[in-house]
């Protein structure tokens, strides 16, 4: 294994830019973030402003490497995780963007979408890509439906602040429910624990709660980016900084694991779908 070598991981998001500096041992040294401003040129529009993007990722290289007291010329190699289907126009010859990055989150496509469907596309695109017809690229959520909206049902004189905070919260676990009882559907084998990652998983409230109404074991990394720690290891692991895959699963650390408690979470299960379906066919198409 080499040594006195790093990894640079770059997470070039949605809301914001960011940059972790990893060592020979998986452990991150030094990070910094960047916010992303967002436009909104016209309802359902959302775009990027590509000069933005690169100050600020030079800005977080920069300053994570600072922040780690290396210098660069010790970084063995660069793993990148980023928006994906963000897109973006330049001029080869000036290197100068023709108009803002147009963001995936972006539905300017949707009347487009409708007419391939009136067009009977439908299931020939189901079938070349396993998608339907989207302004998404992996389809809208919830319940693959473009006109759904989000909404808060339910509210009486004694809801307050709290309440509609905890039914975010909750809202995100019973999405996950969905999804885990469709694979344990198709699936011989059911899903025993699930491994969670991200800034929600910090709420040690919507851990125990998405434990409680799966019934299984929720289990959380002491590292919450496991996307730039995925591309950091790739990165490493083709430069040889680290000698295998199996190597890095096994130093894996887990900071906590939440066991279910009871199901009574599960009482108000039901009454959430039945809110879903008020949601749906919202807008007019």
């Amino acid at each position: 294994m080499q040594t006195s070598k790093y990894i640079l991981a770059l997470d070039l998001g949605t809301t914001g830019n960011r940059a972790f500096i990893f060592d020979a041992e998986g452990k991150i040294l030094g990070n910094a973030y960047k916010q992303l401003t967002q436009h909104y040129p016209q309802p359902g529009w959302v775009e990027h402003n590509p000069e933005e993007i690169w100050n600020d990722t030079c800005w977080v290289i920069q300053t994570a490497i600072a922040n780690s007291q290396i210098s660069p010329t010790q970084i063995a190699a660069i793993g990148l995780t980023v928006q994906r289907e963000t897109c973006l126009l330049w001029d080869k010859n000036t290197g100068k963007p023709l108009h803002n990055a147009i963001v995936w989150q972006d539905r300017r496509t949707a009347p487009l979408c409708y007419e391939l469907q009136n067009q009977g596309y439908t299931q020939e695109v189901c079938d070349r890509t396993g998608l339907i017809i989207d302004a998404y690229f992996s389809a809208t959520k919830l319940k693959w439906d473009m006109t759904a909206r989000g909404a808060f049902l339910g509210i009486t004189g004694g809801t307050q602040p709290a309440h509609l905070v905890r039914a975010v919260l909750e809202a995100i676990a019973y999405q996950v429910k969905e999804v885990v009882e469709a694979i344990n559907a198709s699936s011989d084998t059911a899903v025993q624990k699930l491994a969670v990652d991200g800034g929600a998983c910090e709420n040690n409230f919507l851990m125990q709660f998405q434990a409680d109404i799966l019934g299984i074991p929720v289990e959380r990394p002491v590292v919450r980016d496991v996307t730039v720690q995925g591309v950091a290891f790739a990165a490493g692991l083709a430069v040889g900084l680290w000698d295998s895959y199996e190597e890095l699963v096994i130093n894996r650390q887990i900071d906590d694991v939440f066991q279910p408690k009871n199901g009574k979470s599960l009482a108000q299960f039901t009454t959430w779908k039945k809110a879903v379906e008020r949601t749906k066919n919202w807008v007019d198409s």
